[in-house]
C-alpha cells in the first residue's frame, strides 16, 4: 500500500475499485485495517479510499497536538492529492 504527503504529514492509504467514491475512516485507535472485512466487497461497486489517519497505523506519528479540524484538513488534502495524481 502506498503513502502520500498531505497536510504536512505522510499518510498511508489504500485506494481500490471503480465507481462512485466512498471514504472509509477508522475509529479512534484504529487503522485502515479496521475496514478489511468490508472494503473488498465495497470495492466491487465503489472506488474505496481508506487511510491511516495522522498518528495511527503506518501514517506519520506526530508529536504535537492536533484537533478534529486538523483531521478534516488531512482528509481534504488526501482527496486533493489523489485527485491531482489521477489527472496526471
Amino acid at each position: 500500500m502506498p503513502w502520500i504527503d498531505a497536510n504536512g504529514v505522510s499518510i498511508h492509504y489504500d485506494l481500490a475499485g471503480a465507481g462512485p467514491p466512498v471514504v472509509l475512516l477508522h475509529e479512534m485507535g484504529g487503522t485502515l485495517d479496521s475496514w478489511d472485512g468490508v472494503a473488498p466487497e465495497l470495492s466491487r461497486r465503489y472506488r474505496t479510499l481508506r487511510y491511516d489517519q495522522r498518528g495511527a497505523g503506518l501514517s506519520e506519528k506526530v508529536r504535537r497536538p492536533y484537533t478534529n479540524e486538523t483531521l478534516v484538513d488531512d482528509l481534504e488534502a488526501v482527496l486533493e492529492v489523489l485527485e491531482s495524481v489521477r489527472k496526471h
